[in-house]
């Protein structure tokens, strides 16, 4: 029941970004951005909002959101719809999703997800070097003294 009213969110923001830009730009009807809003919806929250983003940031589950759904409105509007440039309606679709799925997951990681279960924003990596005595030989001469050795025993 808590992933009903999210993917109700997702569906009527969906709706309402491909709606405008491919029904009032790219003039394709309300029952072909309907059945898109959903299967978009539908992939994009099972794979970037349960999936990607309790693993990884909102920045990377909203790359992947972007990617899922240009891939998806490319794939119905070149094949399905008479529109001449489905590249540009997917790209101008997608980038618009995606900054709207940039807001979402904020919602879902605030809201949503259980605080144990999700990686917090930032990640604080503890690096640290590694100092050996191969690096600052203790004597620093070492190769100079053999080779003189040898020069020696072969001027002599």
């Amino acid at each position: 029941m808590k992933h009903v009213k999210p993917f109700l969110i997702k569906f009527l923001f969906s709706l309402l970004i491909l709606y405008i830009v491919l029904g009032s730009i790219f003039g394709i009807g309300f029952p072909s951005v309907f059945i898109m809003a959903t299967i978009i919806s539908a992939v994009s929250y099972v794979i970037g909002d349960d999936v990607l983003l309790p693993k990884t940031t909102s920045f990377k589950a909203s790359l992947a959101d972007l990617a899922i759904t240009f891939f998806l409105i490319w794939f119905f509007t070149s094949n399905f719809s008479l529109t001449y440039n489905a590249f540009t309606a997917a790209l101008m679709s997608a980038t618009g999703l995606a900054i709207a799925d940039y807001f979402f997951h904020r919602y879902i990681r605030d809201d949503i997800m259980d605080p144990d279960n999700r990686k917090p924003h930032w990640h604080v990596f503890k690096y640290q070097t590694e100092m050996a005595e191969e690096l600052t030989p203790v004597k620093p001469d070492v190769y100079s003294d053999e080779e003189e050795r040898s020069k020696l025993k072969t001027d002599k």
